[in-house]
């Protein structure tokens, strides 16, 4: 048997099934069989913490027991930190530009969660033959280092974008990478 605590959700296992549960633990089944003497068995399950688990410390107890045993018991203390996952993609309006043509980049910022991401700052240096169009609002931009600079603040679990619009410089007769 194995008791997930309150804030920790069950996702899967191949050996193991979600039995009733006593609130507030989830309790998993697992059926090992029979154990010869000195033989040992592994039970793998997973599981996730949710959201608003709201604690420090995360104990999961596990206990076995047969018909000629009484419970035995151990709790596995895990701490449990609230950091944020932040990823960053970039797009641009169309597959190819032309010199003296308009280009737009979306950004997008994610915040994968499960915590909120704080003094969140997007840097985009652009490349040699582009020139910002723009600033985008909350947006700085460099000229001497050619970087666009967004003071996104803070950041939920969600995403938030930025365009930025440039103009191929019309002399311009090389790949543009950003």
């Amino acid at each position: 048997l194995d008791f997930l605590p309150e804030g920790v959700e069950f996702v899967s296992s191949q050996d193991c099934s979600v039995g009733l549960n006593p609130p507030p633990f989830t309790r998993i089944h697992c059926q090992v069989g029979t154990l010869q003497e000195g033989e040992t068995v592994t039970v793998t399950l997973t599981a996730r913490v949710t959201p608003d688990f709201d604690g420090q410390l995360l104990c999961n107890l596990a206990r076995t027991f047969s018909r000629e045993t009484s419970f035995v018991q151990d709790c596995h203390k895990t701490p449990v930190t609230r950091e944020p996952s932040l990823e960053v993609r970039k797009s641009n309006d169309r597959q190819t530009v032309q010199p003296g043509q308009p280009l737009i980049y979306t950004i997008q910022v994610i915040n994968h969660g499960p915590a909120t991401a704080t003094n969140v700052v997007l840097s985009d240096p652009l490349p040699e033959g582009v020139t910002l169009t723009s600033t985008p609002a909350g947006c700085s931009f460099d000229s001497q280092s050619r970087t666009v600079t967004c003071d996104l603040g803070t950041l939920a679990p969600g995403s938030t974008s930025v365009t930025i619009e440039v103009f191929v410089d019309p002399n311009f007769d090389q790949c543009v990478i950003n």
